[in-house]
């Protein structure tokens, strides 16, 4: 179980932090494809722009450097019709022309024509052409310099260009004519040939109408395509020619559009002199190439910080959750009670919160173990105790017990004693009634004195029967007396032994009060059967008294028969003293009684309390021997 918690809470850490990275570096990644993507495009276009502009220059340059080799042979005095001051002859000319052809051949000029005002016209290599009808031979004429777009040649009907200008009389400075010059229109197309970019990316160049004039595809230049003319009847080229139509415009800029479902970028530049146009083409997936490239190094770097993100993180997890499984499995078996072994020292060394947290345990296992500890001596203890508050419940059971059954021969002595003193009672009545109708006669005084002595002498033995029954009650009560000391002193201990206890034995201490209580009741009730023995055996002892003047006064009854009467007043006296005795011997044996009772029943309850102490005592050993086993199961 703790393995599965352990390897969940790993898995779990892994791949949230996982997660985390993984998004982080999506979103990183996407950032960046964004933006290098959009700062790659942005300096690809300028890198195409630049490329554009280059070539439009260099077209430009040449354009200009013809323009320049033109106007020179525009201003040779024998072109211009001065010739060692004379007239020029045309062969003179030509031959400049054909000169000039050769020293120009680098820029492309393939001849040099001279044409008259009429439009006729003399070229370098011999031949002779009419151009009247020829607008670019207009627009020299008029005084303008005058470049054409791609012309095709009516004589090898190759491509070509006509560059045209003024020739003005050296002497009035009127035009004369036009200077021509014919530039091979091949090498411009292998000029914007030249201009590549990425791998199949390709420059072209219009002219102001939209006509392509240079293009590697040296026939599309022969055809004399014109984008903007073919948009008109091919849809797919409204993206392309929307844009050429700006370049003819002489505008500058980067554009995308779409040939043939291909996303294309196109940078245009205007050149100059001429009012054409050079563009810079290629697919955009070319252009983007590095920024494709660029995406795929930022996701193997991404993939790679995933992954090391994911062993890290796997490696922080194992760091948490190995401890915490170590505390998990530590805290289980504290769980099960084996309290024997400690959390490793290298995790209390820990300055983080595993380091806490062990230390936490650690505390907790101490304070455990010593709870334990001090719950298994006090169990211990208690059980001693409970054996030792068993076994003085048994005593005070049994001093109990013999109290009872001394209280019982102490009531039935003392109902013994009552039924005597009630015979005597009767019979000093008796005695009384006999003296009182006795002495009619002398004679029968006599008898009846010696029937007194006999009743005097029985009930002298009664007395003295009395007197000692009375001595044995006293005995008794110093038993009890002591009995009730000592469980005086029982109770008291139990009662000790009960604060010792605590709060388990406070019932018991309950009891012990209680057995206390009676044990006073009981010494309380044996003092005052010992005051009433001392008054019985007072009374006894003047009995005692009476029956032996009685007894002196019998033998000198006879000699005393003339005093009988009076005698026999002393007698009923002494007789009627006597059944005040014995009546108050009675009412005491009668007190003695109830007090054997209520002594009695003071003992049934001490014993049911003893008993009750017992069945607490016993179940306090039980809880103690629980208590025991419970803390055994602890290994400490």
């Amino acid at each position: 179980m703790v393995g599965k918690v352990t390897g969940s809470l790993r898995l779990r850490m892994t791949i949230l932090f996982g997660l985390v990275v993984l998004i982080g570096c999506l979103v990183l990644a996407l950032v960046s494809e964004f933006k290098s993507t959009a700062a790659l495009e942005g300096e690809a276009k300028e890198a195409m722009l630049k490329v554009a502009r280059q070539a439009a220059e260099t077209v430009d340059s040449q354009v200009r450097a013809r323009v320049y080799v033109l106007e020179v042979l525009a201003n040779n005095s024998i072109i211009r019709g001065v010739s060692a001051g004379r007239e020029a002859a045309l062969e003179e000319k030509l031959s400049v022309l054909r000169e000039a052809q050769k020293a120009a051949e680098g820029l492309g000029f393939k001849e040099f024509t001279v044409v008259d005002r009429e439009g006729n016209g003399n070229i370098s290599n011999g031949g002779k052409v009419y151009v009247a009808d020829r607008e670019y031979f207009k627009t020299a004429l008029s005084g303008k310099l005058c470049i054409t777009s791609t012309l095709i040649s009516k004589a090898d009907n190759s491509v070509v260009f006509s560059y045209n200008l003024p020739i003005r009389h050296h002497a009035t400075g009127e035009i004369t004519g036009v200077l021509t010059g014919i530039v091979d229109g091949a090498k411009f197309s292998e000029l914007i040939g030249t201009v590549t970019y990425g791998r199949t990316g390709h420059a072209l160049a219009v002219d102001g109408a939209g006509k392509i004039i240079a293009h590697k595809d040296a026939e599309r230049v022969r055809a004399q395509e014109n984008i903007v003319e073919q948009a008109a009847s091919n849809k797919d080229l409204a993206s392309l020619a929307a844009v050429v139509a700006k370049m003819a415009k002489g505008e500058e800029g980067v554009e995308g559009y779409v040939l043939q479902g291909q996303n294309m970028l196109i940078a245009y530049a205007p050149v100059k002199t001429t009012g054409w146009s050079v563009a810079v083409t290629a697919p955009v997936n070319e252009v983007l190439e590095r920024a494709a490239g660029l995406k795929w190094a930022m996701l193997a770097v991404s993939l790679a910080i995933i992954v090391l993100a994911l062993v890290l993180t796997y490696v922080m997890a194992k760091t948490v959750a190995d401890p915490l499984s170590q505390a998990v499995n530590y805290l289980g078996q504290l769980a099960e009670g084996n309290f024997t072994s400690r959390v490793q020292e290298k995790h209390l060394k820990r300055n983080d919160e595993i380091g806490r947290l062990a230390q936490a345990v650690d505390r907790m296992w101490t304070s455990l173990r010593e709870m334990f500890l001090t719950i298994r001596e006090d169990a211990q203890n208690l059980a001693a105790n409970s054996e030792e508050l068993a076994a003085s419940a048994e005593e005070v059971s049994a001093t109990v017990e013999e109290v009872a059954s001394t209280t019982g021969e102490v009531a039935s002595m003392a109902e013994k004693s009552l039924e005597n003193a009630s015979r005597t009672a009767e019979e000093s009545r008796n005695v009384v009634a006999v003296a009182e109708s006795g002495g009619a006669t002398v004679g029968k005084t006599i008898e009846k004195i010696n029937s007194i002595a006999a009743s005097a002498a029985r009930m002298g033995e009664s007395v003295q029967n009395l007197g000692e029954l009375s001595a044995r009650i006293g005995n008794i009560t110093d038993v009890i007396t002591g009995i009730a000391d000592q469980t005086n002193l029982l109770a008291l201990n139990a009662a000790i032994e009960a604060a010792r206890a605590g709060e388990q034995g406070r019932g018991f201490a309950v009891v012990a009060e209680e057995v206390r209580k009676l044990a006073e009741q009981s010494a309380d009730a044996a003092k005052e059967i010992g005051q009433l023995i001392g008054q019985i055996q007072s009374g006894v002892e003047a009995a005692v008294k009476a029956m032996e003047y009685g007894s002196a006064e019998v033998k000198d009854g006879v000699e005393l028969a003339s005093q009988a009467g009076a005698a026999l007043r002393d007698i009923i006296g002494a007789v009627n003293k006597n059944i005040g005795l014995m009546e108050e011997i009675i009412q005491g044996a009668r007190q003695a009684s109830e007090g054997m009772q209520q002594l009695s029943a003071s003992n049934e309850q001490v014993t049911s309390t003893i008993q009750q102490v017992a069945g607490a005592t016993q179940q306090l050993a039980e809880i103690a021997g629980r208590l025991q086993a419970s803390v055994n199961r602890f290994k400490i």
